[in-house]
């Protein structure tokens, strides 16, 4: 991975991958390289393109140029009276170094000054680590020397070129719109930041981690690493091909005038890159990284099949979207009656509320029409009573409502409303309005093309979170960013008010759909699948925005998720019955990059390898098909003993 790293760090600064690669064989790295002179990497390659790799990379010694010859000098004009006096030089401002860090530390001096003596160099926070678990050993000179060694070594081994993208093996291609990295500004990622996951544009990312925090630049590339002990993570692909979240070591940004690269999967995802975009792909068995330019039509790229959240959030703050100054909440009103005679002191500073002075006297004063309650949201004109609690527990309750808005729902200024005739979605709507206090109103419509049925939750406060949180109109709706760290509890009950309202089963064709006027809603949906290994292909019909399930999935579906709605939940048990062929082609879910492992054990089985020359030659096999030819590899070794 080393010399695939040196590779692809050359090459982003313009040296020919031939070169490249002659040097990354020879054992050079970029910090090799930048200690060397032309002579020495006369011996690999010819001495212009040499001198031409270390001007590239910055460190080509500057030749010393001839001095300029001395012109003859004229005879001297007529002198004419200075008419005044010379200026005199302004001094120069003394030059103010910012300081970026603090002093070094007794334990640090002492790892910097080992670095010196061995001819290596490291960063701080690796410094600052390495302080503290060093702190209280007795190690001798040539020890210490010997551990700083074999920590450089490491980092060697790690370290990432500044042009280069963030993390080669890691969940840059995993398929899903929020795990890219090194991408335009407008493309969203999925990280977890101090334990909550967020889905946010990576350039609004990384200008808040610049601003923040101290940055570097190197010709066009600007970067900042971030401190020991910063709690932002990413997805990321091990070399196992499992999806772990890592932290997050540099940020960079860089202006970028070359046109982009859009790939499609034939899955239906979709990412924007530049061409010298770090992609993963398998080779031999190894998984490689891979630029973007040098994908073809054919190539396969690693898809998000499962991925988790080890700490799940349990509660949500409606603060977020219900803002305290045009909401009342029952802790400021609680933190203004605490401070009693003197609240006026303290209005707008230690509390907020969203009316005057003299309206919060009356409410102070018990004067008010309507009480407020401790730990409570209320409408600033609290004529219909609605309340909802400040801290919503993350549970099925909330995920039903959730998907139940999502799919069937939208919202006016005083209402919410739930469109459906299936009576067990209704009864488990109505359980939902009744755990949270608000009352509703039930209603026929004949807006389409059959008669419906209309369930009003009468509530200002639901309906402006429900707007916050997952927009309103068709074509906004999206998942709420809290929803990915939920519990499991809460994404299942999300994704199964989702598909009984918009989801159907077909058993002909052997997959459960959905469609939406919603991308980014569909995307969402597909990420959350993954919570629970399901995977889905995506696509578009006109304007509606589709996601399919095949049947390989529906028995995951129903155990995970599974429908409300008994005519749907009757064909879902057909799906999951229906008989698959014995033979079967599965193009997107393949296995590929084995190398030549499928004929080595033929071979060394002593079977023929006609059966598998097709899969090696094509380098992708069928999960089924593989399956079927590890039971027969086992059967022939126990045989043969």
């Amino acid at each position: 991975m080393a010399r695939a790293t040196t590779i692809q760090a050359l090459r982003n600064r313009g040296i020919s991958k031939k070169t490249a690669e002659i040097l990354a064989d020879a054992g050079f790295t970029l910090e090799k390289l930048a200690a060397s002179k032309p002579d020495r990497l006369a011996k690999f390659i010819p001495k212009k393109e040499a001198e031409k790799v270390l001007k590239k990379l910055g460190t080509v010694p500057a030749e010393a140029k001839p001095a300029p010859k001395r012109e003859k000098a004229k005879p001297a004009a007529r002198a004419r009276r200075p008419s005044t006096k010379a200026a005199e030089a302004e001094p120069e401002a003394p030059l103010t170094i910012p300081v970026k860090a603090p002093p070094l530390s007794a334990g640090e001096q002492e790892i910097l000054d080992g670095l010196k003596e061995i001819g290596r160099w490291l960063p701080r926070f690796v410094v600052t680590e390495l302080s503290k678990k060093l702190h209280g050993l007795k190690l001798s000179k040539k020890r210490l020397q010997e551990v700083l060694q074999r920590i450089c070594e490491k980092f060697d081994l790690h370290a990432i070129d500044a042009n280069e993208s963030a993390g080669i093996v890691s969940a840059q291609s995993i398929g899903e719109p929020g795990t890219q990295m090194s991408l335009p500004y407008e493309e969203k990622v999925i990280v977890r930041d101090d334990g909550r996951v967020r889905v946010v544009p990576i350039g609004v990312l990384v200008d808040g981690l610049m601003s923040l925090h101290a940055t570097d630049r190197d010709g066009p590339t600007e970067w900042c690493d971030l401190p020991h002990g910063h709690r932002l993570e990413v997805p990321s692909l091990t070399a196992e091909g499992k999806v772990v979240w890592k932290p997050v070591q540099s940020a960079s940004r860089h202006l970028h005038r070359n046109p982009l690269l859009r790939i499609r999967t034939r899955l239906g995802r979709t990412i924007t890159a530049t061409t010298n975009h770090s992609f993963v792909t398998r080779r031999n068995g190894h998984i490689e990284p891979i630029l973007g330019s040098e994908l073809r039509l054919g190539d396969r790229v690693p898809v998000l099949r499962r991925w988790s959240v080890p700490s799940q959030a349990q509660e949500l703050n409606l603060e977020e979207f219900l803002p305290k100054n045009r909401f009342w909440h029952g802790t400021e009103v609680a933190k203004a009656r605490a401070l009693g005679v003197r609240w006026r002191r303290g209005y707008g500073r230690d509390f907020v509320v969203p009316v005057g002075v003299d309206a919060l006297a009356r409410h102070l004063a018990g004067r008010s029409q309507f009480g407020i309650d401790d730990g409570f949201v209320y409408p600033i004109q609290n004529h219909g009573r609605a309340k909802v609690p400040e801290i919503v527990h993350l549970d099925a309750m909330i995920g039903w409502l959730l998907g139940a808005y999502l799919s069937e729902g939208w919202a006016a200024h005083y209402y919410v409303n739930i469109s459906n005739t299936d009576e067990r979605f209704l009864r488990k709507t109505r359980r939902v309005a009744e755990s949270f206090g608000i009352g509703y109103g039930e209603y026929d419509n004949t807006r389409g093309f059959a008669k419906g049925h209309d369930l009003h939750l009468r509530s200002v406060v639901l309906s402006e979170f429900l707007r916050a949180a997952c927009g309103h109109g068709s074509a906004q709706k999206r998942i709420p960013e809290f929803a990915f760290g939920a519990g499991n509890a809460c994404v299942a009950a999300l994704l199964r008010a989702y598909f009984d309202g918009d989801g159907n089963v077909s058993v002909d064709r052997g997959a459960i759909r959905v469609s939406s006027n919603s991308a980014e809603l569909i995307d969402g949906v597909a990420l959350l699948l993954g919570r629970f290994g399901i995977v889905s292909s995506k696509g578009q019909t006109g304007k509606q925005y589709t996601l399919w399930i095949p049947q390989h999935y529906a028995e995951a579906f129903r155990a995970a998720i599974g429908f409300e709605s008994a005519q749907k939940r009757a064909l879902l048990d057909r799906l999951c019955a229906k008989p698959r062929r014995a033979f079967t082609y599965d193009g997107l879910d393949m296995i590929s990059g084995f190398g030549t492992i499928l004929r080595d054990v033929s071979r060394k089985l002593r079977l023929p390898t006609r059966d598998v020359n097709n899969f090696a030659r094509r380098q992708r096999v069928g999960r089924t098909t593989l399956a079927r030819h590890i039971l027969r590899f086992e059967a022939r070794a126990k045989q043969i003993g």
